[in-house]
């Protein structure tokens, strides 16, 4: 088993946690979302405010890109490698961006990157239920993730299902999190069978 694989899917579905699974069992080089203290200020307190605009889009897709370009030097040596989600995704927050403007140059941004950028070699979506949502959004704690947070996640679980089809990406791999528990082997042992 080697090559990239990139774990999407909406804030709170557990992409950081089969991310920091699959590691553990594959021994791979892991690139996480991060948590709060990994992100500048400005950008912290927007996502607390829950504000999308351009300039959060723009600083967590170069992020992500610094990261994707990173894993293409890795995966010539045969490793396995993981991304917790990938610059695909900000495509999921295009409609978030409320200023028209900032919306068309995020766009076009993510048009050329859609020229340019590689895809990793696996894609798995995880979807979740509300009620799951809801579930593992409690289960995080943070404090700043309100009703109107959910009411975002939400939305965003409908644009990863939206953008990330079987038809368009043959490599992806839709996990339905509603009926498993990355803590109990069986089921990871059943997202393991999927990738091998």
């Amino acid at each position: 088993m080697s090559g990239i694989i990139a774990i999407i899917g909406a804030p709170g579905s557990g992409k950081t946690f089969l991310t920091k699974k699959l590691a553990q069992h594959y021994h791979a080089l892991a690139f996480l979302e991060g948590e709060e203290q990994d992100f500048p200020p400005e950008i912290l307190s927007k996502i607390k405010d829950n504000i999308c605009d351009l300039e959060v889009l723009l600083w967590f897709r170069h992020k992500l890109i610094k990261e994707i370009v990173e894993a293409k030097k890795v995966a010539p040596l045969g490793k396995v490698i993981l991304l917790d989600t990938f610059w695909k995704c900000s495509e999921c927050y295009l409609d978030l961006i409320e200023e028209v403007e900032e919306r068309k140059e995020a766009s076009r941004v993510l048009e050329e990157d859609e020229k340019i950028l590689p895809l990793p070699d696996k894609i798995i979506l995880l979807k979740a239920s509300e009620d799951k949502l809801r579930e593992f959004m409690q289960q995080r704690g943070r404090s700043f993730e309100k009703e109107e947070t959910m009411q975002i996640n939400l939305f965003l679980q409908q644009e990863y299902e939206r953008i990330f089809t079987m038809d368009k990406y043959p490599n992806l791999i839709i996990i339905d999190r509603d009926h498993l528990d990355f803590e109990k082997e069986e089921d990871l042992r059943e997202v393991l069978n999927i990738l091998n």
